[in-house]
């Protein structure tokens, strides 16, 4: 447990305190469960709530669903077991067991609370009184199950680019399903004291914003989002056989399980409240990462997000990295890389061509890193105000035209140019450097159209005429602030209304599309149309 995320009261850890222990005291909690048990036994007469959909059980006017929060881990908040965890529909809590020496129980006969409902995989959203363990089948309770495990039909997904309507959570706030806020972690973790948590936030404020973004991301590529919204990862899952794989293997698919729940979660219409806890997912990811990306101190999105792919990819392959997969389909390009100094000393045209050749290579990516000019901040002589230099993502995009030769002390002198176009490009600024002295960051902005063709940009003539090379920007994570304390955001084109949103954690706002390029941009997503 020492390298979880601590849970809020109302999920794993932090209702401790809301149990009876059944050790000392146990005469009083016979008592109470001997009167409990007397007030339904009038109603277990005729079984009658045990029928398949007779809602005759008289105590689901108990369930208090402002009280549900299923983002947490499911662990008992008395013994910690992650065994056998069933939720108190009444107050919120989880609790172990059945029997009468369990947890459930107790707190069922200490509090008149009496309905449970089952987390365990095998139980799953089943749902059952105590003190007298029976179940209770009732369609009443499906909105419930469905904040619990939500599910998809292929017609619904299909039509979830379509909608523009907004949906209202329980408190009343309204909210976009598949657009709704994210929790940052670092800043609503329990079990610190606000001093803590205070110094913990100068040191790194945000500090989970990283993941955030990177989620939101994510699930702007539709293949990707359909794939997880049906479920289709547990075929793959299910293929892999993780019981007899290594612990990482097992460790990327409970990632890539985790990353299906949430994006379920976040395109929930019907959603009990308006955000999303991705409590589960990041523990899922400080395990598979060996505790490289974690809540205690702000990581960078678009390591995170190499990271991310490259994991997701292997937990839905077994591990066989040149096997295809959904991350693939998506992400995945060509690029020939040529060394440029290979034929310099040829005596003739021929023999530099043939040398050329034999040292050009042929890579795949996922993303392709654009490289800012050092070009510092001067102050006008005028006004003196701050001009901040800008740049064309034209000009970024020429190092992958062939012939630009770029210099890097580890690789050396390389050409690149771009053979195969994914479906969707993900674009990387660099603008952070970082070494043993000092930690800084180019403020220039990048200026694009919302919507580039590749053709008029790059010399791609080596493609056939009739691949698409028009892409449109569906989003856009940019950072605010210094290097080693700012915030990242992310900018979502919303294809049901054609609107920009800007997402900060749980904030999420409408904004105008010129907002989007005066950002200091640093990862981008690119559809092709």
């Amino acid at each position: 447990m020492g390298d979880d995320v601590p849970a809020p009261g109302g999920g794993g850890g932090g209702g401790v305190g809301g149990g009876v222990s059944s050790e000392g005291g146990g005469g009083g909690v016979e008592r109470a469960g001997k009167r409990a048990r007397l007030d339904v036994s009038s109603h277990l007469a005729d079984k009658s709530c045990l029928s398949s959909g007779n809602p005759s059980c008289p105590y689901l006017d108990m369930v208090d669903r402002k009280s549900l929060n299923f983002d947490f881990a499911k662990f008992c908040s008395v013994t910690l077991s992650p065994q056998n965890v069933y939720c108190c529909l009444t107050c919120g809590k989880f609790f172990t067991g059945k029997s009468t020496s369990s947890p459930a129980y107790t707190h069922s006969v200490s509090t008149s609370h009496y309905v449970f409902m089952a987390l365990d995989k095998k139980l799953l959203g089943r749902v059952f009184v105590l003190p007298d363990n029976y179940e209770v089948v009732d369609r009443s309770l499906d909105d419930i199950r469905a904040a619990l495990n939500p599910t998809y039909t292929p017609q619904a997904v299909a039509s979830l680019d379509a909608k523009t309507a907004w949906a209202r959570a329980l408190d009343g706030a309204d909210y976009l399903p598949g657009l709704v806020g994210l929790n940052n972690l670092a800043m609503a973790a329990g079990g610190a004291s606000a001093t803590q948590q205070r110094k913990a936030n100068q040191k790194a404020p945000g500090s989970t914003d990283y993941l955030n973004v990177i989620a939101q991301l994510l699930v702007r590529a539709q293949p990707l989002r359909d794939y997880f919204l049906l479920q289709r990862e547990a075929d793959a899952v299910h293929a892999s056989a993780p019981s007899a794989q290594a612990a990482d293997t097992q460790n990327r698919v409970l990632l890539v399980q985790r990353f299906s729940e949430l994006c379920r979660k976040a395109w929930h219409p019907t959603a009990f409240k308006g955000h999303v806890s991705p409590h589960e997912f990041l523990q899922a990811v400080q395990h598979a990462s060996n505790r490289a990306f974690n809540a205690d101190e702000q990581g960078d999105p678009q390591a995170f997000l190499a990271w991310l792919l490259d994991a997701m990819h292997l937990g839905l392959t077994a591990g066989k990295r040149k096997k295809a997969s959904v991350i693939t389909r998506c992400f995945q390009g060509e690029l020939d890389v040529r060394d440029a100094s290979a034929g310099e000393s040829a005596e003739d045209a021929s023999k530099a061509a043939e040398a050329a050749a034999a040292a050009t290579t042929t890579t795949k990516f996922l993303m392709l890193g654009l490289d800012l000019p050092d070009t510092p901040l001067h102050l006008d002589a005028k006004s003196g105000a701050t001009i901040i230099p800008q740049v064309p993502l034209s000009t970024l995009l020429q190092k992958y035209n062939g012939s630009t030769v770029h210099e890097s002390l580890r690789s050396g002198s390389k050409t690149y140019r771009i053979t195969k176009l994914p479906r969707y490009l993900v674009l990387n600024i660099k603008r952070f450097l970082k070494n043993n002295f000092f930690f800084e960051k180019n403020r220039t902005l990048v200026t694009f159209p919302l919507e580039i063709d590749l053709r008029d940009i790059l010399p791609l003539s080596h493609l056939s005429a009739d691949e698409p090379t028009r892409y449109r920007l569906v989003a856009n994570v940019c950072h605010a602030g210094e290097p080693s304390g700012g915030t990242y955001k992310a900018h979502i084109l919303r294809p049901s209304d054609e609107k920009w949103y800007e997402v900060h954690d749980l904030r999420v706002s409408e904004i105008m599309h010129q907002m989007v390029g005066l950002s200091e941009a640093y990862v981008q997503l690119w559809e092709r149309l």
